[in-house]
Order: structure tokens, then sequence, then C-alpha cells
């Protein structure tokens, strides 16, 4: 998407860790974080799961 993680941490209010820890799995998101990693990407919660 052309966005770092820390940018889209920024975005979203968390850290860029917890953004990588998202990208790699190692934690499960939550039907908030991906509401607010949809908002902060400008895309739509079918775009950022398909």
């Amino acid at each position: 998407m052309g966005i770092s993680q820390r940018k889209l941490a920024t975005r979203v209010g968390v850290s860029d860790a917890y953004i990588a820890q998202l990208e790699t799995r190692e934690r499960t998101n939550t039907s908030l974080d991906v509401r607010r990693l949809a908002k902060a990407l400008k895309v739509s919660i079918a775009e950022l799961v398909a």
C-alpha cells in the first residue's frame, strides 16, 4: 500500500511493533483493529481483508 509501519501505527494510534505483530500474525486483530486500519489506509474493510 506504500505506507510504512511507523506511519500506519501513528495514524491508527498504536505502536509500530503492534502493527508488525499483526502483519506476522503474532497478535490477533479485533474488529476495532480492522476498522481503524481500514480508516487509516482509506480503504473499505472488504478491501483490507480481501
